[in-house]
């Protein structure tokens, strides 16, 4: 027994000597894998010299193309981003249609200690891992804050799993909506992260900027859980998100032959984009600038890079019909009696849902689902109840609020700017050029979003 016992302790020992040296080839393959995050960068909030330059005169362009590469902030390239997962609503009856969806999808990109913690209410679509919600996050992330970001309630992941109604579109719906979504994601990661002195802001671009200002109105005003945002800062937001729809509704106008004309234009631009692709010397490299190289080479026309514009939209419109179709058992793309299996073709469906932007959805959507419990609905109601005219006082009064944009914003008309600058008169930063979001990774707009959560404006 005793020999057997020596024998085994030298077995022992000699694995260890083997797989030690194992371990630690693997510890490092890992951390190669997954390097460390990068370090805050307090020179991305210091304002640049000079005055801001930015090369398109047409916020068309500038909508579609973006910044330039050499006038870009020097952002990380990766940051940590954890997609994690909150419950479904009780009760919630998913179709089967969307068995897939099977809770709120949420990112989280955290600091390795504490720090202040930012939350991201997307734009028009967009869910939490859209490319500007990855700007976003890579912004604020390097400026020293743990990020968290939610879907918009018009992205189809909202609309199932976190939309009260499954039918997006009413301001106060969907901020109550977002608050408790928002409210939820904080509590599930708080034993992850050290949020520092409970700092906790909030931002949210185009649409999610409109949504950002009703949400930190309600969190403040009527919310039984109030999260307490330090900062509620809006980028590029609606005034009137009726009059932003009918203005984005018509760039799709701009496509020869309308809708009808969409298969014809559709080739068109992927036959260019594969011929710009497979000339390129170095097509791998062909990612986040591939517009703007397109751009460079072949000088579209700005009715093409408006028809992109209404095309982008359009396609959001489209999903946000169909699943507010099917959840809200409204019948206009679906017979209410039809039941979508997993196996179900939603190609008649789609391709129908194309005839309908924005503005269509709140007549034939919206307006019908309201308007079976409140029959006195109007559609000019809904219309007048999304406006940011509508909590003007509020906003005008709260020091915690900010608002960045641009003068050539393609979604706002002029005396709807005019209202954004007096509302947030000394809290307000507005370029000259940008269109709507085309100037988001510029050196002095990342440094404008970064003073504008900071204790004191610099």
């Amino acid at each position: 027994m005793a020999a057997d016992a020596a024998i085994t302790g030298a077995e022992r020992r000699s694995a260890r000597a083997v797989l030690a040296p194992l371990v630690l080839l693997a510890l490092m393959l890992v951390a190669a894998c997954h390097p460390p995050p990068p370090p805050p960068d307090p020179s991305l909030a210091q304002p640049p010299e000079g005055p801001f330059e930015y090369p398109w005169e047409d916020p068309i362009v500038a909508t579609v193309v973006g910044t330039p590469p050499g006038l870009r902030a020097a952002l990380p390239e990766n940051v940590p981003v954890d997609i994690r997962l909150l419950p479904l609503l009780p009760g919630r009856d998913v179709p089967e249609v969307f068995f897939y969806q099977r809770g709120l999808i949420y990112t989280l990109s955290a600091q390795p200690g504490p720090a202040p913690l930012v939350l991201i209410i997307p734009g028009t679509g967009a869910g939490p891992t859209s490319r500007l919600v990855d700007v976003l996050t890579r912004i604020f992330y390097a400026g020293g804050y743990h990020v968290i970001a939610v879907p918009s309630p018009t992205f189809p992941n909202f609309a199932v799993t976190a939309s009260t109604t499954g039918v997006p579109g009413r301001v106060e719906e969907d901020a109550r909506d977002l608050q408790r979504s928002l409210r939820e994601a904080v509590d599930d990661v708080r034993t992850r992260i050290d949020i520092k002195d409970n700092d906790i802001s909030l931002v949210g671009y185009s649409l999610g900027g409109w949504h950002a200002a009703f949400v930190g109105w309600l969190d403040e005003t009527a919310a039984a859980q109030p999260i307490g945002f330090r900062r509620v800062l809006l980028i590029n937001p609606p005034v009137n998100l009726y009059s932003s729809s009918r203005i984005l509704d018509g760039f799709i106008d701009k496509i020869p032959g309308g809708i009808s004309g969409l298969p014809m234009f559709f080739e068109e631009v992927f036959k260019t984009l594969s011929s710009l692709y497979t000339s390129s010397t170095s097509p791998s490299d062909l990612t986040s600038d591939t517009l703007y190289q397109a751009y460079l080479k072949l000088r579209p026309s700005r009715e093409v890079l408006a028809a992109l514009i209404g095309l982008v939209f359009r396609l959001s419109s489209t999903d946000l019909t169909f699943t507010a179709d099917v959840i809200g058992d409204i019948g206009v793309l679906v017979p209410p009696e039809k039941q979508l299996r997993i196996s179900t073709s939603l190609t008649p469906y789609l391709t129908h849902g194309l005839y309908y932007g924005f503005t269509d959805y709140l007549r034939n959507l919206l307006y019908p689902y309201y308007k079976r419990a409140e029959p006195s609905l109007t559609v000019e109601q809904l219309v007048a109840e999304a406006d940011l005219k509508r909590i003007g006082d509020y906003l005008a009064a709260n020091p915690r609020y900010r608002l960045i944009t641009n003068a050539d914003e393609i979604i706002n008309t002029p005396a709807e700017l005019a209202f954004l600058e007096k509302t947030f008169a000394g809290r307000e930063t507005i370029f000259p050029r940008g269109g709507h979001c085309g100037n988001f990774q510029h050196t002095h707009v990342v440094a404008a979003m970064l003073d504008a959560l900071a204790e004191e404006r610099r």
